[in-house]
């Protein structure tokens, strides 16, 4: 969707096209599109001059030489073109203008999302859409009555800044990058945003888009200028259509969520959620040493979470006991209690069944774990889970530590710990992706020795993380 850099450099295209020159006719293939109607509009438009094009937010502005003006919203994919008359039209094309020096500007419009409307200049700013638009990002200072506007409100700071009656002109692209450069996580809610980030917020948005406007706006997908030149602002992206890439700050993969339905690119580490506290996450294959880390972790005052443990309080649910007998037979159950070596016998040898557990379970887990991390008062928490990121629990974590053993060392050890079952780990072990993702893991250890360097190792990790969030706080 064209944001306000965009809309800006159709406006300075258009402008040298377009001032001076009269609207001999018009031609309308989609009417749902004119308003308040194509007669109306026609009647109006027919035969003036346009004077001058203006900007409010993503909108269009054309001045007529009456007392009109026509009011253009390019939507997700409205695109202006001006060719010679003799020309056949663009595919989707929506409206015409015929003009009176032998060229045509045509509107087309992929979804047909897009506005014409022709409405009386001294009701174009009292009157919707223009009357409910925010503060232009150029205006933006220190602004306190927007400050004041976002502290009221829940809702995360993303979808605060997609609001158009708060600032004017800031779609996903620009948010991710006005995110991402205040250090801002994108779904903190406004009201928990201190001063110094919303200061810092406010100085961001004006400088992105700012610069976005003087790089010609960005080009991405189906958007072109009217002028058929790219802008340039994309070489200059640091959040939005880097999902995978290091963050340029802290050198961590980048991940992408679906914030407020939107797609959202921001970094997991830099920018972090001012309601929450610092999140570690802690993976690795079976049998690497994570229950060890965790424990080691609770003896030093961090509050732990194991996802283990989570999913024997889930197994305790007769609901759920029920959904395990539809899965794996009335064996599943024995005496009320989840026959745990008859589940992992079933999703050892058949990858299928894993998957219709993982499908229904993960959610589950990852629901209760987030309710216990959004009810601590402890400044960080350490999350233990063996299939991190195939629950996708990467994207919340603001470090992740991995855990790295030899496969002979991990063999070793399950045949020492339960040799019945070691086998059957073994296999479900394959099932694992902690190998797929350790460019995503920030924070290695490599437990190949003994178990007491192992634990030095943990100590020391422990002890760097609690030092850098010792003054963190949360609400």
């Amino acid at each position: 969707m064209p944001e306000l850099p965009e809309v800006e450099t159709v406006r300075k295209t258009l402008a040298q096209w377009l001032i001076q020159r009269t609207i001999v006719s018009i031609e309308c293939f989609y009417p749902p599109m004119m308003k308040p109607s194509i007669p109306q509009f026609k009647k109006l438009a027919n035969g003036t001059k346009l004077i001058d094009i203006s900007r409010r937010g993503k909108h269009l502005i054309f001045h007529l030489n009456n007392d009109f003006v026509i009011l253009s919203h390019l939507r997700m994919e409205g695109k202006y073109f001006l060719i010679p008359q003799q020309d056949s039209l663009p595919r989707y094309t929506v409206a015409v203008f015929h003009l009176d020096d032998g060229h045509k500007l045509v509107y087309a419009d992929t979804r047909k999302f897009g506005t014409l409307h022709i409405v009386n200049k001294q009701k174009l700013l009292s009157q919707s859409p223009l009357a409910k638009l925010g503060i232009e990002p150029s205006d933006l200072q220190n602004q306190q009555s927007i400050k004041d506007q976002i502290l009221k409100r829940k809702k995360g700071i993303k979808s605060i800044l997609l609001d158009q009656t708060i600032i004017a002109g800031v779609g996903n692209i620009y948010a991710d990058e006005i995110l991402f450069r205040s250090q801002i996580h994108p779904e903190t809610p406004g009201y928990l945003l201190n001063d110094q980030s919303l200061t810092r917020l406010l100085q961001e948005t004006k400088r992105v888009i700012e610069a976005a406007v003087k790089a010609g706006g960005t080009t991405i997908r189906t958007y072109r200028s009217p002028s058929g030149i790219d802008g340039l602002f994309q070489h200059k992206l640091l959040a939005y259509g880097r999902e995978g890439f290091p963050c340029s700050r802290c050198g961590i993969p980048l991940v992408k969520i679906q914030s407020h339905g939107r797609g959202t690119t921001f970094c997991r580490h830099c920018q972090h959620h001012q309601g929450l506290p610092w999140i570690v996450g802690v993976t690795g294959e079976i049998a690497s040493g994570k229950s060890t880390l965790l424990h080691l972790a609770q003896t030093q005052g961090i509050h732990t979470i194991s996802s283990d443990e989570v999913v024997k309080a889930l197994y305790s649910k007769k609901s759920i006991q029920l959904k395990l007998v539809k899965l794996f037979g009335k064996q599943a159950i024995q005496n009320h209690i989840v026959n745990r070596a008859h589940i992992l016998t079933q999703i050892a040898e058949d990858e299928a069944k894993l998957n219709k557990l993982e499908s229904w379970l993960h959610p589950l887990v990852l629901n209760s774990i987030h309710r216990m991390i959004r009810k601590t008062k402890h400044p960080v928490v350490m999350v233990e889970m063996p299939l991190l990121f195939k629950a996708g629990f990467d994207t919340t974590c603001n470090d992740i530590i991995g855990i790295g053993i030899q496969p002979s060392i991990q063999r070793e050890r399950l045949f020492q710990r339960n040799p019945t079952f070691a086998q059957l780990l073994l296999k479900l072990n394959a099932f694992n992706t902690f190998k797929n993702n350790q460019n995503k893991v920030n924070l290695h250890i490599s437990n190949q020795t003994s178990l007491e360097t192992f634990e030095r190792k943990c100590h020391q990790l422990i002890q760097k993380i609690i030092a850098a969030h010792s003054n963190q706080t949360t609400s």
